[in-house]
């Protein structure tokens, strides 16, 4: 029983350091996410010994995935997951390729519009003096 335990905890714990180095997130990072100690996960993992269902859950959740991945339940979820990423990934990139006028045009635009609040605040003062 303590090998079968032993084994889904190395499933466990691969597809944690999987799913971490996809989003290039640390281990110190997630735990600071879900609220446990780094120390605290270190031990789980080099003992081999499965978090409590609720931990496993926040990382789950902290790592965009259902917890039935984690344990190794849903295999072809986990691959649907990582097209999902690929897309996504793809996506962003077309999205940093639109030049960087964009971005100017949503600051010149942000700078317009507070200008016209200094504008209106300082009427509304001086109307009031």
């Amino acid at each position: 029983m303590d090998n079968v335990k032993s084994i889904e905890a190395t499933i466990f714990f691969d597809r944690i350091d999987e799913l971490l180095a996809q989003r290039k997130m640390t281990q110190a990072a997630m735990c600071k996410k879900i609220g446990m100690p780094w120390h605290t996960y270190k031990n789980m993992k080099l003992n081999k010994r499965l978090p409590r269902v609720n931990d496993a859950a926040l990382m789950a959740q902290v790592l965009g995935v259902s917890l039935d991945i984690l344990v190794g339940v849903d295999k072809e979820g986990l691959a649907a997951n990582q097209q999902r990423e690929e897309r996504i990934t793809k996506l962003a990139g077309k999205l940093t390729l639109i030049d960087e006028r964009s971005f100017e045009n949503v600051e010149d635009f942000i700078n317009v519009v507070s200008e016209k609040r200094r504008k209106r605040r300082k009427q509304a003062t001086e109307s009031r003096a």
